[in-house]
């Protein structure tokens, strides 16, 4: 039943990540594609420390992303919702002579919709929820 098997996929992600301390994170995307077409709303939370963040895009693109409230270095994760796979999107660090209201762009590893997860390397989640090997 695809149905239960998107529950799977979801209930694995969320069960990497401390999802009851998320807080809706609009604040994080510096651009909204939902605003001129609602099918393409980009959704995003995280914690209110800055240890982890989530991102929702329901179609393939690049994602702008504020790192503003984020605990850097992040290792940025995508998942693909539709099968749990998991792809190494690399380590996000502050850049020299950065500002803390310093954007990424980051793309979607493939067509479709797709999870982004960023865990600060500093929390110990970011093995956890990337469940890709690091080392």
């Amino acid at each position: 039943m695809p149905g239960a098997d998107d529950m799977t996929v979801l209930v694995e992600l969320l069960s990497t990540l401390p999802w009851t301390a998320m807080l809706p994170a609009p604040d994080l995307l510096a651009e909204q594609p939902g605003r001129e077409d609602a099918r393409r709303m980009i959704v995003a939370a995280r914690t209110e420390d800055g240890a982890a963040a989530i991102v929702y895009t329901p179609a393939e693109g690049a994602l702008a992303l504020r790192l503003a409230g984020l605990r850097l270095p992040l290792r940025a994760t995508w998942v693909d919702p539709r099968t749990g796979e998991r792809h190494a999107a690399g380590i996000i660090e502050k850049e020299e002579g950065e500002v803390s209201e310093a954007e990424r762009r980051l793309d979607t590893p493939g067509p479709g919709d797709w999870v982004l997860v960023l865990a600060a390397a500093s929390s110990g989640l970011d093995n956890q929820a990337s469940g890709v090997p690091h080392p």
